[in-house]
């Protein structure tokens, strides 16, 4: 049936309405009901499974789709995952110039990701070559988005369970956690005196012991869309400068004792903080950079630092039904322990791996489901649907409650062109 309606002003002040006018299509013939038989194609088009396997035909009326099956442009079509696995998720990405087809399923123990290798003409860790991931925990869907920036292009993918993942898009490579980590010492860093400078250099000029933090910033256009400042590393406490005074400044030679004596890969710069003579709580204030090894001098006068250190470390949270949307990263972000399931967060616009504290919005009950639409960011409960207005989502962002009709599976929001189509709880909207 077709209806079209206004929405009245909510009543609830916590969650407004939007009195706008929308369309809603409901397609209720399904009285053959939920079957989960195999193979797809043997359903009647009275019955359903999930609703991605959902066909709109040109007159409107709602068809089952024919079943899936991998294609290999150039290959053969019969690299199949084996059979003892039972697949959960697929997604087709282009990375660069190259198309790949990557998928999920578990092993009897843990959940897998891996991609199909075209040029063996087998999924990568089949026989041979590497897997995407191989840990992840078992039950739990992965969910899969494309991400660019700086001319780089990477495959994010999260679960809700584990740590989300980055892939870098090449076959027989494996993810690494998404996340800024911060400046690591390897146990003999050291932050020694120079009171050799001169007289007329710039140095330090007030006596006392200072202490120092440290963030990496992390760049790499062109490579991977892991980008900004991470949080701080542990501090890093300089000898007592007794010898510093207006008449001879001195400088302090710092030893971060990195791994392999430099920056990681993908690490632009090491930029350095420092606090007030004998404040060890800080506030850090920077002072510098140093762009390869781990040794940096510092001779900033005093009254000369720059900004404070971030402190928020913005580390990505167990994330579930991951959305692209405006340049952010969308997902309700779980505890470790699986809580907050009603909690909205998303990322810096441009910063896949910099989810700030701050920038997340509550929702009444439990997300169950996000798309985006028309430039317009949509959020499910079970009962309830509810909209962003068009704009990138910020600390102080608003959701709007659109119509008391809910959705019972992410995975069964479906763009249909002229609107979204969803699977509620004893309908499909």
């Amino acid at each position: 049936m077709f209806n079209i309606k206004p929405i009245s002003p909510s009543q609830s002040p916590a969650w407004p309405s939007r009195p706008e006018q929308y369309q809603e299509q409901i397609f209720a013939d399904f009285s053959g009901g939920l079957v989960t038989a195999y193979p797809q194609s043997a359903l009647r088009d009275d019955q359903f499974s999930v609703l991605n396997n959902f066909l709109i035909e040109r007159d409107g009326t709602l068809k089952v789709r024919e079943p899936f099956a991998p294609y290999l442009a150039g290959g053969s079509v019969d690299a199949q995952i084996p059979s003892t696995y039972t697949p959960r998720n697929f997604t087709i990405v282009k990375i660069g110039t190259s198309t790949h087809l990557v998928g999920s399923w578990s092993d009897g123990t843990n959940m897998v990701v891996s991609v199909m290798d075209e040029s063996n003409d087998r999924w990568a860790g089949d026989g041979g070559g590497t897997e995407i991931k191989t840990d992840l925990t078992d039950g739990y869907d992965v969910d899969f988005l494309k991400f660019s920036i700086n001319e780089a292009e990477d495959v994010i993918f999260a679960n809700g369970k584990d740590a989300p993942q980055r892939w870098v898009g090449t076959v027989d490579t494996a993810s690494t956690d998404l996340g800024l980590a911060v400046p690591a010492f390897e146990g003999a860093e050291a932050a020694a005196e120079d009171n050799t400078i001169g007289a007329a250099d710039r140095g330090l000029t007030v006596s006392g012991v200072y202490t120092y933090k440290f963030t990496y910033f992390y760049d790499s256009s062109g490579t991977n869309t892991k980008y900004g400042e991470s949080g701080p590393s542990a501090a890093l406490t300089s000898a007592d400068l007794s010898n510093a005074s207006d008449t001879n400044p001195v400088a302090v030679d710092l030893d971060l004792d990195l791994d392999g004596s430099d920056l990681p890969t993908g690490v632009s710069k090491c930029n350095v903080y420092r606090s007030p003579a004998d404040r060890a709580n800080g506030p850090f204030r920077y002072v510098g950079f140093f762009e390869s090894g781990d040794t940096y001098k510092d001779n900033t006068p005093n009254d000369e630092e720059g900004v404070e250190i971030p402190i928020d470390a913005g580390t990505p949270p167990r994330l579930k039904y991951i959305t692209y949307y405006q340049g952010q990263i969308i997902g309700a972000g779980l505890t470790s322990t699986g809580a907050l399931t009603n909690k909205l967060v998303f990322s810096e616009a441009g910063k896949p791996d910099y989810f700030p504290a701050l920038n997340y919005v509550y929702f009444p009950a439990e997300i169950t489901g996000i798309a985006e639409f028309d430039k317009k960011l949509y959020v499910w409960t079970r009962t309830q649907t509810f909209v962003f207005p068009e704009g990138q989502l910020g600390s102080s962002s608003e959701a709007f409650k659109l119509c008391e009709k809910g959705c019972s599976s992410h995975r069964s929001i479906q763009d249909v062109g002229h609107g979204l189509v969803w699977q509620g709880d004893n309908n499909v909207f």
